[in-house]
């Protein structure tokens, strides 16, 4: 399900990440390094890392002064709004 600007003003989510996200261009990685190094999504705060029990795969923004980590599920449900740009 693609969540809409009007939605997302009241996701427990939101944390101000339009004003700094939008239209950013992202990269799709996976964790394949079994290392305790882990993301966590700018959004849930789900953990992305090869470890078990969290995302194995990730996106985060190549064109912002840090990177920002989104997991498959932030993603796919926020892209359309976000506009991001892989």
């Amino acid at each position: 399900m693609n969540m809409n600007y009007a939605e997302f003003q009241n996701d427990w989510r939101n944390m101000g990440q339009l004003e700094y996200m939008f239209k950013k261009k992202v990269k799709h990685i996976f964790f394949t390094n079994k290392s305790d190094e882990h993301k966590h999504c700018r959004f849930c705060w789900d953990k992305i890392s090869a470890l078990s029990n969290t995302f194995h795969e990730g996106y985060y923004t190549t064109d912002t002064k840090y990177k920002y980590w989104i997991c498959p599920s932030c993603f796919d449900e926020l892209k359309d709004l976000f506009e991001w740009q892989l």
